[in-house]
């Protein structure tokens, strides 16, 4: 729920930008904006290594 939350106040920010005129800072906030709102969509990792991952192995 931050996630789109940030990412909705990046894109106002970014309007903003635009309406200023500074259309380098407004893409660099809509890129921003993307990025922040993908994290809500990508799962979080579990912290626990998988056991097969764990161990180098020389055989």
């Amino acid at each position: 729920m931050y996630q789109f939350i940030g990412a909705a106040a990046f894109v106002l920010a970014a309007v903003g930008f635009v309406h200023w005129g500074d259309l380098i800072m407004a893409s660099l906030l809509a890129v921003c904006a993307i990025v922040w709102g993908a994290t809500a969509l990508v799962p979080l990792r579990n912290g626990r290594v998988r056991k097969h991952d764990s161990l180098l192995r020389s055989e």
